[in-house]
């Protein structure tokens, strides 16, 4: 098979539509049917450019432009106004309103006429006029720009519906006849043309079909490209400068293959060594800073099927090169020992080794050779170092991983505290004293790093692993922990302002990382000295106390958002994360990014739903289910905030059906629960136990798509709390409606069908019981947002669920998430901007903090709160002084970005794309000031 055939038929797809159907026109614009500007039809009239034909590298006409097609008007008299349906195969490069594949319509002010199978921004559609409005069916779920998709459009008298590849999208009820325009009326393709408008697409269509019926659902499902049948999604790691590991598994046998090139030039092609269903491929000699296209394939026993074409960007891998093959073996078995035991101790992180004290620079190339550190040496004679440094060079190899730092002073190295993976010295191992003190040696160490120091016999004469810090936290989970309390009891060595801290490192991820504005990401995590975040469908893992890049990657089905009304898709623990793709949770080395294993759905989900809720214990794993379709992934726009006060879309939320346990170690299901719709945003787990908000709707009213806005699932909830070990019922009580809740100025607020809103609800866990905090919103005679709400919060006791106490505290804005601000559970209080209640009475507090601005929320260390305050940047709020402090120009994400964790203060890049104000647009971690203080 030659390339340019495979690719073409990774270009194209599998499925020619639904030849078996009654055509009555039928059009490819591609090289075989365009000539001297006219398209031929297979089945139907001739067809007219509008400008000179374009052809691709595929041989597919250009839709870019003016380009369309105009066919002649008489022919479109031939579709049948009672009953018809409109098939197309397209790429649209390009969303914009009133977007259109084929059409035959008028739109004038009150004047619509006649029917349309386009989208209208990212939403495909298939729109009629039966007399009133052109309407009809429009898919709910954005398409991905470049990505080819096979719709059908059907009318059968009754109703609309539009199917795409092959699966009912939308319908809707409409009755009667379509009703064609009786003013002249273009019969166009490629375009929305009119009497006064007209709108070219910018894309690719490989067909066009119209049938004097309607299609049925069975005939369009056969008849469909066929779905690549991944049973894993695919991940892409890079392994090296250039190289990279394509990983996926699917349900069929066949041998894996991937094409991919730079640009939309997929001419090159690797192939997997396996023939089954789990396939790794590598691709090799990528340049640098280079954005790429690639797609998957299988060849099975029933010929290739295909996969989306996906990307990933060079300029994102910052893995350094690996110098096994490049550097011959150190002839001194002295040295190639050291080296390899301090590799074993070490593991196969990437960082920073520090050789204090050099003799002959040896040690510096075997440890580049036998480990992935990045090597510094690190001497004060200065007629040593250049010869080194001379001699390292020669080699091709100083300045990749290894460099030579000359200092003063070796009792007082100028190194910031808590930056080395591992320290050695070349001086120690031939027989010199230690180049440094113990106290020295051992405050350069990051936390979990190493110290050994070898005699002259290999011997080791000094090994020191330092502990980690003092009263130190993790943020394991979207909130910090699956107690959701937003807070990591971090002491962070006293720090109080922020002129306590000191930049640490700054560097990679940076703004081409993120998603542009940033619309309420999940929230990095930090644990055990890794720092890990997310980007736009893409994820890296960073050294947190020296900002080292460990393993980044590339995953297509990653993205999640709005976290306000969903829940965060990952979490770790010490050796171990565990991220939500698709319809599994892969467990992957945290250390490494390499995938161990994958947990499925409950048997009764699979493949109608989506993995949710994820979180872990020591030795279990949860999720929950929610219908595919459900989770937040679109970002465009100003809709996309999820923010606006009472309306549909900002206070929609994710619910799952079900929620489930495994055995993190043997991936064996433990339990599984769900009577009614979980609201996911306030899953909690602690304690051995699991609470959730969840809706028990009549089951004819039960909504079926899983993101549901409107007050009925709230007049329907209960709190459950299940036993974490079992999925047993501990108790289960009803929620009271916030009707019977005062506003903080005393009026109730009022909760019926037609009056008032919950804006956002979250679940926490409090030493005093289960918190349930409620954003309430008010609504005017008409049912609009009338402005201003509270913070409804309502305490559970743990052990029957009774209701402690209730109470109400006013929004200080209802915009830029002053309404939907995440609840801080710390110490004996809980906080909310502006202010919060005691844990033990319900009480106001006397106090509010800030002051808070923009759409960040809150999180909390051991002493302070942290918010985006003065200035519009990262501030510290002293819970001591009860004064803020701020870091100028440090912008926080929309959502969360910036964490209290590892004894440090971390804050990989989140802002980029903000129109508010000049930002440092990279990521950085802060260490407090008093961890640099030499004793």
């Amino acid at each position: 098979m030659t390339s340019s055939f495979f690719t073409s038929l990774l270009l194209f797809g599998i499925g020619s539509g639904l030849a078996g159907a009654e055509v009555l026109f039928e059009w490819t614009p591609d090289t075989a049917h365009i000539k001297e500007g006219s398209l031929s039809a297979i089945t139907g009239p001739a067809g007219t450019l509008a400008e000179t034909a374009v052809l691709d590298a595929e041989g597919l006409l250009e839709f870019d432009q003016n380009q369309h097609i105009e066919f002649p008007t008489e022919a479109a008299a031939k579709v049948p106004t009672n009953a018809f349906s409109v098939e197309a195969t397209v790429r649209i490069d390009q969303p914009q309103q009133w977007g259109s594949i084929i059409t035959e319509s008028q739109d004038n002010g009150s004047y619509e006429r006649g029917w349309l199978l386009g989208y209208n921004g990212d939403r495909f559609s298939f729109r009629i006029s039966t007399g009133g409005t052109l309407g009809g069916a429009t898919s709910n779920r954005a398409f991905s720009p470049g990505q080819w998709a096979h719709l059908v459009g059907v009318f059968d008298g009754s109703s609309v519906r539009l199917y795409i590849d092959g699966v009912l999208a939308a319908s809707q009820p409409m009755k009667g006849e379509v009703v064609r325009p009786d003013i002249p009326t273009p019969f166009v393709m490629g375009a929305y043309k009119d009497k006064d408008e007209f709108f070219p697409i910018r894309g690719r269509i490989k067909l066009v079909r119209i049938h004097d019926t309607a299609l049925d659902a069975k005939e369009i499902a056969k008849s469909a490209p066929r779905a690549f049948p991944f049973t894993v999604r695919p991940s892409l790691r890079y392994l090296s400068p250039s190289s990279a590991e394509v990983l996926w598994e699917s349900s069929e046998a066949g041998q894996g293959l991937v094409a991919f090139g730079p640009g939309k030039d997929l001419s090159r092609t690797a192939e997997s060594d396996s023939d089954g269903t789990r396939h790794q491929v590598i691709l090799d000699n990528l340049l640098p800073n280079t954005l790429y296209h690639y797609r998957i394939a299988a060849r099975t026993p029933d010929g290739l099927v295909s996969g989306k074409v996906e990307t990933f960007d060079t300029a994102l891998n910052e893995i350094p090169p690996d110098f096994a093959d490049a550097i011959p073996p150190s002839p001194d078995p002295l040295v190639r020992n050291h080296a390899r035991e301090a590799a074993e101790k070490i593991g196969p992180a990437r960082g920073f080794c520090l050789v204090l004290g050099l003799t002959d620079g040896k040690l510096l190339g075997e440890l580049a050779r036998v480990s992935n550190l990045t090597i510094v040496g690190v001497d004060s004679n200065p007629t040593r170092i250049a010869a080194l440094r001379k001699s390292i060079q020669a080699e091709g190899l100083y300045g990749h991983r290894i460099t030579i730092i000359a200092v003063e002073d070796m009792e007082s190295l100028p190194f910031s505290s808590c930056l080395a993976n591992l320290v050695v010295s070349e001086q120690t191992l031939h027989g010199g004293r230690s180049p440094c003190s113990t106290t020295e040696l051992h405050r350069i160490l990051r936390p979990g790093g190493l110290a050994l120091l070898a005699d002259k016999t290999g011997s080791a004469g000094h090994e020191f692993l330092r502990p980690p810090l003092e009263d130190s936290g993790d943020w394991s989970h979207q909130y910090g922990n699956p107690a959701n309390t937003a807070a990591t009891g971090d002491s962070l060595s006293g720090a109080n302002s922020t002129s306590d801290f000191s930049l640490q490192w700054l560097g990679r991820p940076g703004a081409d990382f993120g998603i542009d504005r940033q619309p309420r990401m999940p929230a990095p995590l930090a644990v055990n000295g890794r720092l890990f975040h997310q980007g736009m469908n893409r994820m890296v893992a960073l050294d947190a106390y020296n900002g080292h890049v460990l393993w980044a990657m590339e995953v297509p089905d990653l993205r999640r958002l709005n976290m306000p009304h969903d829940c965060g898709n990952w979490c770790a623990d010490a050796d171990n994360l565990f991220v939500a793709i698709g319809d599994r949770a892969w467990a992957m080395d945290a250390a490494t990014g390499e995938r161990a294993q994958t947990f499925r759905l409950t048997a009764q989900q699979r493949g109608s739903h989506d993995w949710g809720f994820i979180a872990c214990t020591d030795n279990q794993l949860f999720g929950s289910s929610v219908p595919v379709g459900a989770q937040f992934k679109d970002f465009w726009g100003g809709a996309m905030w999820y923010d606006k006060a009472g309306d549909p879309s900002a206070t929609a939320v994710v619910c799952s059906d079900n929620v489930f346990s495994y055995d993190k170690d043997s991936a064996n299901g433990l339990w599984a629960y769900g009577r009614g719709l979980i609201i996911n945003s306030t899953i909690t787990i602690a304690k051995n136990r699991m609470w959730f908000v969840e809706s028990r709707p009549p089951e004819e009213e039960r909504p079926s798509e899983g993101r549901i806005s409107g007050n009925a699932l709230w007049l329907h909830a209960h709190i459950v709390c299940l036993d974490t070990r079992t999925g047993d019922v501990i108790w289960d009580q009803e929620v009271p409606t916030p009707d019977t809740l005062k506003h903080g100025s005393g009026h109730l607020v009022d909760f019926g069908l037609d009056k008032g809103y919950v804006q956002a609800a979250y679940g926490a866990y409090t030493e005093k019981g289960f918190l349930l905090v409620q954003s309430v919103g008010r609504t005017n005679e008409t049912g609009q947002a009338a402005g201003g709400g509270i913070y409804n919060y309502l305490l559970f006791d743990d052990v029957r669920g009774k209701l402690d106490w209730h109470q109400g505290t006013p929004w200080r804005t209802d915009n830029h998430g002053g309404h939907i601000a995440h609840p801080v559970v710390l110490k004996d209080r809980v906080y909310i901007e502006p202010g919060g209640v005691s844990l033990s009475t319900g009480k106001v507090l006397d106090h509010q903090f800030g002051p808070r601005i923009g759409c960040a929320t809150v999180v909390a260390g051991r002493d302070s709160l942290f918010f985006r305050g003065i200035g519009g940047a990262i501030t510290q709020w002293s819970l001591d002084s009860r004064t803020p402090s701020a870091w100028s120009r440090l912008r926080p994400s929309c959502w969360l970005n910036f964490v209290p964790a590892q004894g440090m203060m971390l804050i990989p890049e989140g802002g980029a794309g903000c129109s508010c104000g000049g930002w440092m647009e990279t990521s950085l971690g802060l260490i407090p000031n008093a961890l640099l203080e030499k004793k």
